[in-house]
């Protein structure tokens, strides 16, 4: 049996999708262009009807002509200067050289029309354009860059209200999610999609929607829903006559059905779908139904109609030339000629499918090498040698100042281990002293003739123990000067304020300790070495504990964070999930975390952000602590970036960080906190404040002035506590972008 990649399938429909949306529709053919062209006396209509012959000449693979009349169309919008018209012309040739399969070509003559469409400047263009570079970018599998330039599009589509192109970056990003197997994330996508769609009251949309929420439900392996979804999807192409969509769903309900073995259901709708696509005069989905049909009465047993199927589908697949489809044809019909005891053929069946795989093969070997090419071009090879120049010089450094971290942090232990025991013994001695003024006092009930004797025996005592208790006092305050000393090796260990604020002058960091030393930490680092430039690694923690525990672990990782950065910060692609699996590694090694039943599970949580000044963009991963983020529009709306379930230290199930990429707008506000807050006991009912209040919180306060905010949230807290201990240490970092 063979099994078609569902990818394909899809991606195609989303294709197809993007097509009806983004391409107008031209309804002169090309001779009737040229005949305009030829009576053209006015240069601006002459550059417009340029590109659309251009654009024609291109649906055919008629490059060498599409090539022509865009260059015509440049040379033509150049020399009058029409900026507008050069910009779209340029973003005509990028596509050209991505239906050419000559990607890098296309992204550059896509940012040139992009940099021209800033110039003019056209929200328009800018929205367009950005779309189509997104594309490009997929088709090298950078899902980086082609999520940054549909954000874009996103964006700006929204500004402009632009249903149909909202959809379409909707769509984008979705698709981008899919490839990721992050499918959660693609439905919120597709889903808001399908909301536009209904409310540009667009079927053929809608219908396409509904199905691609399916798919990815398929994927997820939830069948109930994608079978709801699909099923939404045929009925709107129904209600609308949409034969070839109603096919597209029929072949898609019935896979569905022939993957949970419900052959006869899976039958019918490939029987219905074939019958459609015979009146569509579908050439490639008549092939490809008659191989499923195939499949199906081969797994019914019944070979002689699964030979007459795959027959067929043999036969049309030649004329449609499709090497995929042929390979999974020859493969079925060997099985079946196996099963009717027709050994030569099938032998005669495997070798035609064996040449189709290999060619195949050869072909996606020869295009992932022009992908890689493509990808690594641009890279020069004198850079990375001035790189590694660098990095042995930095690393030299790095080592002298690694050594000198490690020398003051094992100080700081063995400081706090003598200060752990000094506690231990005082109160130890204390206790004993207490237990022997316990059984002096039950002394007192003896017989009178002893009374005297032990009256002296317990004024000794006593004053022993007025000696033992100054004593004692004496050395908690000792105890208690020493922890506010590292209390200020604490303080001096955080980062400086004037280095954040420099950077981004609206900052807030409301910082509570519960004792005097702190578990939580926030720690920062301005990047910007030649390789790394102008990025802010900001950092905020809550370890295992509080007060002086917590405190051993807010060392740790200070020390170790800044170790991290030492050794990823001249990474040319230095990402926030690498940082977090350093420290990972790291906290897992100096506490010795094996993994063992009765060994320490300490660690910490922590919300790690790296942020690009210069092009406001932002890398986050987080173990347990989110991001939330309040965008600078008109709709104000708090986004919850979520977190890895899992610590920096030793955990069950163990998993890569997850790396949040998206850009920033000037007025986007950046929230990071430990869980002290919203744990807090208080109120009238002596509850917890919980997440869902410290979100109204945030939402509520973050229109004013980061100092204000920082006082807003000292005022709610005091008053929430009441006269209620503090819990927990409590951070909380506010950015707002310029």
């Amino acid at each position: 049996m063979f099994n078609f990649k569902q990818i394909n399938i899809q991606v195609l429909l989303t294709i197809i999708l993007l097509f009806i949306n983004a391409l107008p529709f031209f309804a002169q053919n090309i001779n009737q262009l040229k005949t305009e062209i030829d009576n053209c006396q006015n240069d601006s209509i002459l550059a417009e009807l340029c590109i659309d012959i251009s654009s024609q000449y291109g649906k055919q693979n008629n490059y060498d002509s599409a090539y022509f009349f865009i260059n015509k169309a440049i040379t033509v919008a150049e020399k009058n200067k029409y900026l507008f018209l050069q910009s779209k012309a340029f973003d005509q040739k990028g596509k050209l050289y991505r239906y050419d399969s000559k990607i890098s070509q296309s992204i550059e003559f896509h940012l040139e029309a992009l940099k021209i469409a800033n110039n003019i400047p056209s929200d328009y263009l800018i929205m367009i354009i950005s779309n189509h570079i997104g594309i490009a970018y997929r088709r090298i599998d950078d899902n980086f860059q082609a999520l940054k330039y549909h954000i874009t599009a996103l964006e700006v589509a929204q500004k402009l209200n632009n249903l149909q192109n909202i959809a379409v970056a909707l769509n984008s990003i979705g698709l981008i999610y899919t490839q990721k197997k992050r499918y959660d994330k693609a439905l919120e996508y597709y889903t808001s999609a399908l909301d536009v769609e209904k409310m540009r009251k667009n079927h053929i949309g809608i219908a396409i929607n509904y199905n691609t929420i399916a798919w990815v439900y398929e994927l997820k392996g939830n069948y109930d829903k994608a079978f709801k979804y699909y099923n939404l999807s045929l009925n709107e192409n129904i209600s609308h006559d949409n034969n070839r969509g109603i096919a597209i769903c029929n072949i898609d309900i019935g896979k569905l059905y022939s993957e949970i073995g419900n052959y006869n259901l899976a039958l019918s709708h490939y029987q219905k779908a074939l019958k459609l696509n015979e009146k569509l005069n579908d050439k490639r989905n008549m092939a490809t139904l008659y191989i499923y049909l195939a499949e199906i009465y081969y797994n019914l047993k019944n070979y002689n109609k699964s030979l007459k199927n795959i027959n067929s589908g043999i036969k049309i697949a030649k004329e449609s030339k499709s090497k995929h489809l042929l390979m999974n044809a020859y493969r079925q019909s060997s099985l079946t000629y196996e099963q009717l005891g027709m050994q030569s053929k099938a032998y005669q069946s495997l070798k035609q499918y064996s040449s189709y795989k290999d060619s195949i093969f050869d072909e996606e070997s020869s295009d992932q090498l022009i992908k890689m090419q493509t990808i690594f071009e641009t890279k020069k090879k004198e850079k990375e040698n001035e790189i590694l120049k660098r990095d042995k010089i930095i690393n030299e450094k790095e080592i002298q100042k690694k050594t000198l971290i490690n020398y003051a942090f094992l100080a700081g232990i063995l400081f706090f281990i003598f200060l752990t025991g000094f506690i231990f013994l005082s109160r130890q001695k204390l206790k004993n002293a207490h237990n022997d003024l316990k059984i002096l006092h039950e002394d007192l009930g003896l017989k009178k003739e002893e009374i005297q004797t032990q009256a002296e025996f317990l004024a000794d005592a006593n004053k022993e123990i007025s000696l033992n208790q100054k004593e004692l006092e004496r050395r908690n305050r000792d105890i208690t000067d020493s922890i506010f000393y590292a209390k200020k090796i604490q303080n001096a260990i955080l980062p400086q304020n004037n280095v954040l604020s420099s950077k981004i002058p609206k900052n807030f960091i409301f910082f509570k300790a519960k004792d005097i030393v702190s578990g939580d930490f926030y720690w920062y680092k301005y990047i910007d070495n030649g390789i790394n430039e102008g990025k802010l690694v900001i950092a905020v923690a809550d370890s295992t504990g509080h007060g002086v525990p917590g405190a051993f672990m807010s060392m740790l990782g200070t020390a170790f964070l800044n170790e991290t950065i030492s050794k990823l910060g001249y990474s040319s692609k230095i990402k926030a999930s690498d940082i977090l699996e350093e420290l990972r590694i790291l906290i897992k090694g100096a506490l010795k975390q094996t993994g063992k039943k009765d060994e320490a599970k300490d660690g910490m949580d922590m919300a790690l952000c790296i942020i690009d000044i210069k092009d406001n963009s932002l890398q986050y991963s987080g173990a347990y602590n989110p991001l939330y983020i309040i965008r600078n529009t008109k709709q104000t709306e708090l986004t919850q970036i979520y977190a890895d379930k899992q610590p920096l230290s030793i955990h069950w199930k163990e998993k890569p960080f997850t790396n949040h990429s998206l850009k920033l707008n000037a007025g986007d506000k950046l929230y990071m906190f430990s869980d002290g807050y919203m744990d807090q006991l208080g109120g009238p009912d002596n509850r917890k404040f919980m997440v869902k209040a410290f979100k109204n919180l945030i939402l509520k306060i973050h229109k004013n002035p980061m100092a204000k905010q920082k006082q807003l949230l000292s005022n709610t807290l005091n008053e929430w506590q009441g006269e209620e201990n503090q819990l927990d240490d409590i951070l909380i970092v506010g950015l707002e972008l310029e």
